[in-house]
């Protein structure tokens, strides 16, 4: 038994065995905790476990994220304004090819600056720093690191420490099903705190709270999108459920907005089986990655400028869908994605 609790964390950890939700404060103190490691691993499967039965709440994930973000000294950065991070919660279990990052290329392509956010996967084949590993691409962690070198360049790519340096952490993850609370978290964990960005979430359920929780971390624009299979992406399968949330002094109301979405309405072909967008292994992942922005065309193809096309609209970047789907598919035809993946990669290019 490790527990050094402080009382409100002790009120809330018998809360959580009760089944019952907590505050944004109780939240906080308990994974202030978790974060000290002051639970063993069965107490914190227990309060991982339990949450996600109890269904998550958005004062749970707010609580949460602060808490993670406060052990790690996680703040907003000079240019956290002038940035977008494009990443998803992962925990769907599908084995997809990793989209988010490929899109990364496409939308830095266009002129945007991206700092994109990633981990390694515990529940699916290939997570972002796991492709990123296969194509010779270390993701930075040091936000004063990332400050600079987001300076000369449109793309970096980054992990944050806070979930992925514990070893506890790495053990309860594996040993739960499905999304966990650690899952969405994580996408609120990028180093420099962009205050724009497209966020991928396996259900609807999860993609709501979510996109309660921007509004309230002061985000300025941000979309949560929920795959027609369970994808954390924009689908290519079918219907995707889409949140929007934009600050009034953005253009928006300060509300968050919800509105379904069909691929079939920017004139692309539905996906007819989920098996086209999966892949066996990081190294799959990193060649099919390299083809795409090489200009293979197919439903991959279209997932990715797809999911590209709602980045560059929420940067901003085009005032439409279908002008995002079109410069996300020029771009890759003229090349300056894959030239800017050799980039990274210290090839001349």
């Amino acid at each position: 038994m490790r527990t050094k609790c402080s009382v409100l964390a002790s009120d809330a950890l018998k809360k959580v065995n009760d089944g019952i939700g907590l505050s944004i404060p109780e939240s906080l103190e308990l994974f202030i905790g978790a974060c000290w490691g002051h639970y063993d691993d069965r107490q914190l499967r227990n309060i991982v476990a339990t949450l996600q039965k109890k269904g998550e709440t958005a004062s749970e994930l707010l609580g949460a994220v602060k808490a993670f973000r406060v052990h790690r000294q996680i703040y907003p950065q000079e240019d956290s304004l002038k940035c977008l991070d494009l990443c998803g919660t992962g925990g769907d279990r599908l084995g997809l090819f990793n989209v988010s990052t490929c899109a990364a290329f496409v939308v830095a392509a266009c002129g945007v600056k991206v700092i994109k956010h990633g981990g390694v996967t515990f529940s699916s084949t290939s997570g972002s720093s796991n492709v990123l590993n296969e194509l010779g691409i270390l993701p930075l962690t040091d936000p004063r690191v990332i400050a600079r070198t987001a300076k000369r360049q449109l793309l970096t790519f980054v992990a944050s420490p806070s979930l992925e340096s514990s070893s506890q952490f790495r053990r309860v993850r594996e040993s739960l099903a499905g999304v966990t609370i650690f899952n969405l978290v994580a996408p609120f964990l990028n180093p420099v705190l962009p205050k724009t960005q497209l966020i991928g979430v396996p259900n609807f359920k999860h993609a709501s709270i979510m996109a309660k929780v921007t509004k309230e971390l002061g985000y300025s624009k941000a979309l949560i999108v929920s795959g027609h299979a369970g994808e954390d992406e924009v689908s290519i399968l079918g219907e995707s459920h889409v949140f929007r949330f934009c600050e009034s002094v953005n253009g928006g109301d300060g509300s968050v907005n919800y509105d379904g979405f069909s691929p079939k309405s920017l004139g692309l072909e539905i996906c007819g089986s989920i098996d086209h967008l999966k892949v066996s292994s990081p190294a799959e992942s990193a060649q099919k990655l390299k083809m795409i922005l090489g200009g293979q065309k197919g439903p991959l193809a279209d997932m990715v400028a797809l999911n590209a096309a709602f980045a560059l609209f929420l940067a901003e970047r085009v005032p439409t869908l279908k002008q995002g789907l079109d410069l996300a598919q020029k771009t890759i035809k003229g090349g300056r994605p894959a030239k800017l993946l050799l980039r990274l990669q210290g090839v001349a290019a």
